[in-house]
């Protein structure tokens, strides 16, 4: 997705230059060019926003799921210095075994709340921009019946588009970022909310 986003900032860049080249042999007029431009940096703004968020999310799973895997490690390790009997004292290997696993249940339970949180996200990005395709149509519908005028209609339409394109980079982001949590768990065989539960 972030190959995807720089390529689209690309792109946005080369439509402005195209869109100042126009105003300069008098195609478009600068007003209307003005316009454009904006909205094309508007959009630039929302993609490099969603990068960054990107990349925000991935250093906050990739950090608990070193943590996680550290961890689940250590009780590993722990288990087999007191079969072997390296620890001499069996409260230091209940005491150390309690703490480990505490902290693994604190970062597994994180690890899911994130997973849930982009679940519910994603429902509430796709029902915003569903409300707001619809409210298209309503000022379209209502522009038709001379309820409101044909400018204002295109300037609401306008905004709600730009504001659509913003939910739906944000929706492909988050949902980027939840097909990587389930690529993860699998290459690396790990089951966090069992790891979870198994803590408890």
């Amino acid at each position: 997705r972030e190959v995807d986003i720089k390529d689209e900032i690309k792109e946005n860049l080369v439509e402005v230059e195209k869109i100042e080249q126009r105003v300069n042999i008098g195609l478009v007029s600068k007003e209307e060019a003005s316009a454009q431009i904006n909205d094309k940096q508007n959009l630039m703004t929302a993609l490099k926003a969603e990068r960054k968020s990107l990349k925000l999310d991935k250093i906050l799973v990739e950090t608990l799921e070193a943590e996680i895997k550290e961890l689940q490690d250590k009780l590993d390790k722990l288990h087999i210095m007191q079969n072997q009997g390296k620890i001499s004292h069996e409260s230091v290997y209940v005491k150390l075994k309690t703490e480990y696993e505490t902290q693994l249940e604190d970062k597994s339970t994180e690890y899911n709340k994130q997973k849930r949180n982009i679940t519910n996200w994603l429902n509430i990005l796709e029902l915003d921009v569903q409300k707001m395709k619809e409210d298209i149509d309503m000022t379209n519908a209502k522009a038709n019946l001379g309820e409101v005028s044909k400018a204002d209609a295109d300037s609401k339409q306008s905004e709600l588009e730009i504001e659509i394109y913003r939910k739906e980079l944000a929706y492909h982001a988050l949902n980027s970022l939840k097909k990587d949590f389930k690529k993860r768990e699998e290459s690396n065989g790990t089951n966090f909310s069992r790891k979870e539960a198994e803590c408890k």
